[in-house]
């Protein structure tokens, strides 16, 4: 992508069968950044069909015949990427698994069957990107930050240093 991404955000969520959707259930883009966004999904347990898979449109960054709202329904969708549709990704893998996706385009999680699904979530902004003051979203504790290689700490702004 022609630069290095920054972790500003970090977190964990756990899907499980629930009877109503919620805003990520829905078809969506996230609007954090017109020009990027770099989401990594980190799965902590296995994911099958029935335990709620993240779905993803390939190739939906730049196709622009479903925009315009914040959330879509499956049958919108469907009208434009089909089920059978090869853009469409489903995300029926192992734990341990990363997923790595511009998340300006199309996604959802879908809802558990049964048991739940574990995940985790760590997005990325370029730094040119980022305001000068920027409030973290999260901290990492100095002695914690000094054990990383310097790899490592070149991916975490300084201000996420306490």
């Amino acid at each position: 992508m022609g630069l290095r991404p920054y972790l500003i955000e970090a977190y964990l969520r756990r899907n499980f069968p629930a009877k109503y959707k919620v805003m990520n259930h829905f078809w969506h883009r996230d609007t954090n950044h017109p020009i990027f966004l770099l989401k990594a999904f980190i799965f902590l347990s296995d994911c099958k069909i029935t335990t709620g898979p993240h779905e993803y449109i390939s190739g939906s960054i730049n196709d622009l015949r479903i925009s315009g709202k914040t959330y879509y329904t499956e049958e919108e969708i469907s009208n434009v990427y089909p089920k059978d549709s090869k853009n469409r990704i489903l995300s029926i893998v192992k734990a341990g698994t990363i997923i790595i996706e511009d998340t300006r385009g199309l996604h959802k999680a879908t809802i558990p069957q049964e048991g739940f699904r574990d995940l985790g979530f760590a997005v990325f902004f370029p730094l040119s990107f980022l305001p000068k003051k920027i409030k973290p979203y999260y901290n990492i504790n100095t002695n914690d930050y000094q054990k990383l290689s310097n790899r490592q700490k070149s991916y975490i702004p300084s201000n996420n240093i306490n």
